[in-house]
C-alpha cells in the first residue's frame, strides 16, 4: 500500500506580529495490497452541499482510485481487481445505502458511482454501521474504510460508538474533509478515524486538492510500505522555528533556525500504522499579511512514494501599538551596608499625561417644534505665529421638541480633550502657558417640506 495518507496542518490560522503557530505533519502507510489482499468500503457523502462541482469531483476521484486498485493489483488495468482485494460502495444522506457488495468488477463500481445521487440531511451513524456490516468477521483480509464528507451530522445519533467497534474488530478507517458549505466538524472526524488522527484525517480546502488526495492514495497503492523515510523542512524567511517535539515514529533533528529532518527506517511494512511530528514556528518579520511559514517540506523513500503537502497559510497581525505612557525614567542610588538612613534628591520632574478639557455649552435659539437639528462644533487654536491648529471636530443630532411653538435649546457638556503636547509651540511650557482658540457652530434644522422637482 505504501503511503495511504499524509496531511500538514497549522493553528491558530492568525496571530500577532511575533506570535508563534503550531504545525503538525503526518504520515500512514500499509503493506503491499497484492500479498496482503483488502476489502475497502468507500463511504460517499451525497448531501445537498455536496451538489456541482464537489459532486462531480468526488466521483472522478472515486473511479481513478477503483481504477488505480485495478492496475496496482494485476499489474494492468483489465476491469477487474486481482490479488483477492475487493471494493464495496456505501452513499449517504439522510439515510446511508449500500449500493454494492463486496466487488472485484471495476465497470460495476464504477456504474454504482454514476448513479449516486444527491439527497438532504447527513447521517454519518447510519453510514459507518452501513459500511461495517459489510466486513465478513472471520476473513483475513486488511478492512479498509475510507470515508469522504464535506459537513456536519445533521441526522442519526454520534458515529463514535460505531467507530469505536469498528476499529476494535481491526478496520482501518481514513477519512477525507471537504471543507463544505455549511462547516466540518474537524474534531468529530478525529474520533472516528484509526489513530494517530493526524495521519488518517486528510482535510481538502478545495475540490482541486480533493482530487489530489486521491491521486497521491493511488499512486501509493501497489507500494509495500515505506522504507527509510527522510522528510526535511525548509522554514520561511519571517519564521523560525523555535521547538521540534519527538515524533511518534523515528527521529527528527533541529539543523538550525530554518530547517528540521524527519527520519523514518520503516512505517507500514507489516501492518497498516500511522506517524507524526509537531513542531513549533515563531513569526519574526514586521509586515502583516497572509504568509506560508514553510517554504517546502520535501519526501523521499526507497520505495518511490509520492507525498505531496499542500501549501499552508496563516495572517499575522502587525498592527503599530503605541505606548502612550512609556515607563518613567530610572533614577539609581545605593544605600551603604548597615545605614538605615539616606536623604537623596530624586531630581526635577514634571506631570505626566499633562493636558486640558474644554467643556462648552450652546443655547440653539428659536428652534422649530417636529425638527430635529444638526450640530456641528469645529475647534481650533491660535498658535504664536497667529496660525489656526486644528483641535477638534464633533456632530450631534438635537432630538426635535414638541412644544406648541418654537422654543430655545440649551445644549451641555460638549467636552473636548486638548493634551498639552498638541501645543506644537511650547512642548516645555505645559499648564503654565496661556493657549488660544477658536470656535466655529454650525446649526441646521434635519426635515424639510421641501422637495425637489
Amino acid at each position: 500500500m505504501g503511503i495511504t495518507a499524509s496531511s500538514y496542518t497549522l493553528f491558530p490560522d492568525t496571530i500577532s506580529c511575533g506570535g508563534e503557530v503550531e504545525g503538525i505533519l503526518s504520515l500512514s502507510a500499509g503493506p503491499d495490497i497484492v500479498s496482503n489482499p483488502a476489502d475497502i468500503v468507500m463511504v460517499l457523502d451525497c448531501s445537498g452541499s455536496m451538489e456541482g462541482e464537489p459532486f462531480a469531483a468526488m466521483k472522478a476521484s472515486v473511479k481513478t482510485f477503483i481504477d488505480i486498485i485495478d492496475e496496482s493489483t494485476d499489474e494492468n488495468q483489465d476491469g477487474n481487481i486481482g490479488g483477492g482485494s475487493q471494493i464495496a460502495i456505501v452513499s449517504f444522506a439522510r439515510t446511508a445505502t449500500q449500493w454494492t457488495g463486496f466487488l472485484t468488477n471495476t465497470a460495476d463500481l464504477k456504474t454504482a458511482v454514476n448513479n449516486l445521487t444527491i439527497d438532504g440531511g447527513t447521517n454519518h451513524e447510519d453510514a459507518f454501521t452501513k459500511a461495517y456490516s459489510l466486513f465478513d468477521p472471520d476473513t483475513t483480509h486488511q478492512k479498509i474504510m475510507v470515508m469522504f464528507t464535506d459537513g456536519q451530522s445533521t441526522a442519526g445519533g454520534s458515529a463514535v460508538p460505531i467507530t469505536t467497534l469498528a476499529k476494535e474488530n481491526g478496520v482501518v478507517i481514513y477519512c477525507v474533509v471537504l471543507k463544505g458549505l455549511f462547516g466540518t466538524d474537524v474534531p468529530a472526524a478525529s474520533l472516528w478515524v484509526s489513530s494517530p488522527a493526524t495521519s488518517f484525517l486528510s482535510i481538502a480546502p478545495t475540490t482541486a486538492e480533493l482530487e489530489e488526495i486521491f491521486a497521491e492514495l493511488a499512486a501509493n497503492i501497489s507500494n509495500p510500505g515505506a522504507t527509510e523515510i527522510l522528510m526535511e523542512g525548509l522554514v520561511a524567511d519571517d519564521f523560525i522555528l523555535t521547538e521540534l517535539l519527538p515524533p511518534d515514529k523515528g527521529t527528527a533533528q533541529m539543523l538550525d533556525a530554518h530547517s528540521f529532518r524527519w527520519n523514518i527506517a520503516k512505517l507500514g511494512a507489516t501492518a497498516i500504522e500511522g506517524a507524526s511530528l509537531r513542531f513549533r514556528l515563531k513569526h519574526i518579520a514586521t509586515t502583516s499579511g497572509e504568509k506560508a511559514p514553510m517554504k517546502e517540506i520535501s519526501y523521499s523513500d526507497v520505495e518511490n512514494n509520492v507525498v505531496i503537502f499542500s501549501v499552508r497559510k496563516v495572517f499575522t497581525d502587525c498592527t503599530e501599538e503605541i505606548d502612550v505612557t512609556p515607563c518613567p525614567p530610572v533614577v539609581t542610588f545605593t544605600m551603604d551596608d548597615c545605614q538605615d538612613f539616606l536623604e537623596y534628591d530624586l531630581g526635577n520632574f514634571i506631570w505626566e499625561n499633562a493636558g486640558r478639557i474644554l467643556e462648552c455649552s450652546l443655547t440653539l435659539r428659536q428652534i422649530c417644534p417636529n425638527r430635529s437639528t444638526a450640530l456641528a462644533l469645529i475647534l481650533t487654536e491660535i498658535d504664536d505665529e497667529g496660525e489656526s491648529r486644528p483641535r477638534g471636530f464633533q456632530t450631534f443630532t438635537i432630538p426635535a421638541h414638541h412644544a406648541n411653538g418654537c422654543r430655545d435649546i440649551h445644549v451641555k457638556a460638549i467636552r473636548f480633550v486638548l493634551p498639552e503636547d498638541s501645543d506644537t509651540a511650547c512642548r516645555s511650557c505645559r499648564l503654565c502657558k496661556k493657549r488660544r482658540f477658536k470656535m466655529q457652530v454650525i446649526a441646521h434644522a434635519i426635515e424639510s417640506n421641501f422637495s425637489c422637482k
